[in-house]
């Protein structure tokens, strides 16, 4: 309980959580739900074309998870990697909730990319022990990643809500079939959520700058 306490009442903990959080919610909500939907519609691909390409984020994070950690530690810092690689995940993604008239191929290697960056994700539970006592480390992990998958299913279920509101009532072999504006408005949430990680890890940087300083 003790340890429970320490992580809790520390503020870098949760602002690193919670940046995981908008971070990982372009893998949890987009790759492993709206993904294959919102491919299908707005590509006007099969099932089959469009769980590929939603697929290849998970490729991407397995490629780029090994890289990223390599990276990190050959420059000896978590913040650098960690906030570029947010930034990059957004600008990968953000053209295939757009511009829909891109190659089909071209999706691929944008969501394979999305993985990539998106992998870097994994160096929120290294900088989450690094900001509590060593005794806390294990609590501290814990944590950061039950955030995250809390916050992850929270995001899932708010975009069924939110897309129930643009239903025209069309279906397709009895399934729900949304309009393709309809993914792009709430989709918009993705690049919303990455921005917001840019900005928690930004200021987590800060403020750890700011305590060296003083």
């Amino acid at each position: 309980l003790l340890q429970v306490k320490t992580v809790c009442l520390n503020p870098q903990t949760w602002i690193n959580a919670l940046g995981n959080m908008t971070f990982y919610a372009t893998t949890v909500a987009f790759a492993g739900l709206w993904g294959v939907p919102f491919v299908q519609v707005a590509y006007k691909v099969d099932t089959t074309v469009a769980a590929f390409a939603a697929s290849m984020i998970y490729v991407g994070f397995i490629v780029g998870g090994p890289l990223i950690g390599w990276l990190s530690d050959r420059l000896g810092q978590r913040k650098i990697p960690l906030l570029y690689s947010s930034l990059f995940a957004l600008f990968s993604l953000t053209p295939v909730l757009y511009l829909i008239w891109l190659p089909i191929w071209a999706v691929y290697l944008l969501l394979f990319l999305t993985g990539v960056f998106s992998s870097g994700t994994i160096l929120n539970f290294p900088f989450a022990t690094s900001v509590n006592p060593p005794a806390a480390k294990g609590t501290a992990i814990a944590f950061t990643n039950t955030v995250a998958f809390l916050g992850g299913a929270a995001i899932q279920t708010g975009i069924g809500y939110a897309l129930q509101m643009f239903w025209t009532g069309q279906r397709v072999n009895g399934n729900v079939l949304y309009p393709v504006g309809a993914y792009q408005t709430v989709l918009t949430l993705f690049p919303l959520t990455l921005i917001a990680a840019i900005v928690l890890f930004i200021f987590l940087f800060l403020i750890i700058l700011f305590n060296l300083l003083v």
